[in-house]
């Protein structure tokens, strides 16, 4: 007993004479840091939405540097380890939003042996380490597995097509594009309508050489939201790089030649785009988009000579393309020498 006061008066006096003792960061701070930042977010959409655009930035860099020392704060207040599942959920939640999967997986795990029948724990375990990536990519079959063996029993809080779409993406990210495509296709037999396995379907089908399934499954994406959509065009751009380097074969049909064009200025890569339409034209030459699009990739380089033949011979075909011979008449007049001086 004696030992024991002893010890905490000279910690008592250490603390004193190097004024090293500050409070314990606890929840309820990082939960005031947590509000206070998203009022600052608030604040920011609402000077966005007024026109101040400067104001609006300045002060959405702000709410983000704060919604990030609230994560520090929850992390000093131990919410990561915590043995109350409500408190892992929440702080997983939290850091999920600020796209630390890593964090979040682990937290969403902890929650999930806690307890232990919830799929959508098990799942959302998986689901960021997926997100994760990196070592975390091993981690994330058996939270997944775990999730699939409840819902047989317990259905409705995951989808099977959500399971199956985050297998997909491991086997994509592990460079296993063929199984990839047939996870993908287990998830929109399950459900036609999720955008993840949709996205996933079209990206495998680029990166093994079939630009007419690619084009086709990009096309019904055409409105999604904000978030699916940036992270579409982050896995249509790695899909486009992957088949470059694995030079997949493709089908020597114009289709497919066509597809191919339009999927290459998707990706940005002009001289190929007008290396796969040219070679479409020789396999097809009545084709009109072709001839078109020929065109106006002729013209982005400036190669008048090209263009102005591609949107003739469009026209020849058929002739009823005001659009077209309006490209056509900005040529002409583009390339029309001055008249000279009187």
């Amino acid at each position: 007993m004696y030992r024991r006061v002893v010890s905490s008066l000279l910690s008592f006096s250490l603390c004193i004479a190097l004024g090293a003792c500050a409070p314990r960061v606890t929840l309820e701070d990082a939960r005031r840091e947590a509000t206070a930042a998203q009022a600052r977010m608030n604040h920011a959409l609402e000077l966005q939405r007024a026109g101040q655009q400067d104001d609006a930035e300045a002060e959405g860099q702000r709410a983000q540097d704060q919604l990030f020392a609230a994560r520090d704060r929850y992390l000093s207040a131990r919410a990561d380890l915590s043995r109350d599942p409500d408190v892992l959920i929440e702080f997983a939640e939290f850091v999920e939003k600020l796209g630390d999967s890593d964090l979040a997986g682990e937290a969403y795990l902890r929650a999930a042996g806690l307890r232990t029948e919830n799929a959508k724990l098990w799942y959302s375990a998986g689901r960021n380490f997926v997100d994760a990536a990196g070592r975390y990519l091993s981690r994330a079959a058996e939270p997944l597995d775990r999730a699939e063996a409840i819902l047989r029993t317990n259905p409705g809080t995951v989808s099977p097509a959500e399971i199956e779409t985050a297998r997909g993406d491991i086997s994509w990210k592990n460079g296993a594009y063929e199984i990839a495509s047939k996870r993908y296709a287990a998830a929109l037999a399950s459900d036609a309508a999720a955008i993840r396995a949709k996205i996933g379907a079209a990206c495998t089908a680029l990166a093994l050489g079939d630009p007419v399934a690619a084009e086709s499954t990009l096309n019904e994406l055409q409105t999604i939201p904000p978030s699916d959509a940036a992270f579409l065009d982050a896995r249509f751009r790695e899909a486009y790089l992957a088949f470059r380097r694995s030079q997949a074969h493709v089908s020597d049909s114009a289709a497919a030649y066509r597809a191919l064009a339009g999927l290459s200025v998707r990706a940005g890569f002009l001289a190929e785009a007008r290396a796969a339409i040219e070679h479409a034209l020789t396999i097809d030459d009545r084709d009109v988009y072709s001839w078109n699009l020929d065109g106006s990739l002729a013209e982005a380089v400036g190669d008048t000579e090209r263009a102005r033949h591609a949107y003739t011979r469009s026209l020849e075909l058929q002739p009823d393309q005001p659009r077209t011979r309006e490209s056509l008449a900005g040529l002409t007049s583009s390339s029309t020498p001055p008249a000279p001086p009187k």
